[in-house]
């Protein structure tokens, strides 16, 4: 099998990358692994979350929330690969609407090649080795970049022509999100950050495409622009940002008024239930409240919330489901 080298071609994506660090899998968001005209971008920082007092409390109680776990316990019974081991980050993106034909790069430990080229010479194996990495079943293929330490990045689509755009970014033979300074997509950076996204579009379409109805907001959303989002955990705090650019000024404004009142309203209802036999129960999100912030600098209308992260797991775990 032949597997392509990062130094063949000159890139420096994953050379650099945080998952290279030494004694550290972290795998932060890297723009350079992303081709520049993408339209939508989603990033999970595994070893982040994983690590994050807030994932390791879903992951502990992941049959509780319903979270299938099946197809990776079926992953690592096949392959041998402990997914939460070996994966290091996730990036996911594409050119058309959010979720349709993605390129996924995997950042992880080289590991991943070795189990499937292992995989490659069992008789009936779904896995067979191609010039530059793997096919799965002839419906997934699989482009393999090698890099430094033990670190590989893996290009995954359904679509070989999807693969072979990925990894013409990785060899620098195609534009890069980092080069095109995120191109038309909103940059979205934050300390400790598990899970990023960023899409262009209208939000109109972004809500409509995916079955939602944007109620009252929608008067204020018409016409804005691009969205994005970013969860993260720092020094005990969860911190959550959505962020989409407004139309114009005065719907900008508007569209922080609507979000105030709504928020006003809550803390109406949280006062009316005052005395009554859900009052302690609904006494405990008023904290969320106090740490949310909603504003607008000209048309950008940015929501964020700041929370104790040991207050939001007490939250969920007497939360009645």
């Amino acid at each position: 099998m032949i597997r392509t080298s990062f130094s063949m071609f000159g890139a420096g994506a994953l050379l650099t990358a945080g998952a290279l660090v030494t004694g550290a899998n972290a795998s932060p968001f890297d723009a350079s692994l992303v081709a520049a005209d993408a339209e939508w971008v989603v990033h999970v920082d595994v070893e982040a979350v994983l690590s994050s007092q807030i994932g390791g409390f879903m992951l502990e109680h992941a049959d509780e929330f319903g979270a299938e776990m099946e197809h990776l316990e079926a992953l690592e019974e096949q392959f041998g690969i402990d997914p939460f081991d070996a994966i290091y980050g996730v990036t996911v993106y594409g050119y058309d609407e959010p979720g349709e034909d993605p390129i996924v790069v995997i950042v992880g430990s080289d590991k991943i090649a070795g189990a499937l080229d292992e995989a490659t010479k069992q008789d009936g194996s779904p896995v067979r080795a191609t010039n530059r990495g793997f096919s799965i079943d002839g419906e997934l293929e699989i482009a393999v970049f090698e890099g430094q330490r033990g670190v590989a990045a893996y290009i995954v689509s359904e679509d070989d022509d999807m693969v072979s755009d990925g990894a013409d970014v990785l060899a620098g033979r195609r534009s890069n999100l980092a080069d095109a300074k995120w191109g038309k997509l909103r940059p979205v950076e934050g300390h400790g950050a598990m899970v990023m996204l960023s899409a262009t579009g209208s939000m109109d379409d972004l809500a409509n495409g995916h079955g939602h109805n944007m109620g009252p907001a929608g008067a204020f959303l018409d016409g804005a622009e691009g969205f994005s989002a970013l969860i993260a955990e720092d020094g005990g705090q969860l911190h959550v940002v959505v962020s989409t650019t407004a139309a114009d000024e005065k719907k900008a404004s508007g569209l922080v008024e609507m979000a105030n009142g709504l928020v006003s309203m809550a803390r109406g209802f949280m006062q009316m239930q005052n005395g009554g036999d859900d009052f302690e129960e609904i006494k405990q999100f008023a904290g969320l409240l106090d740490g949310l912030n909603i504003s607008a600098d000209g048309r950008d209308v940015s929501l964020s919330i700041s929370y104790d992260v040991d207050k939001i797991i007490d939250l969920i775990e007497n939360a009645d489901f």
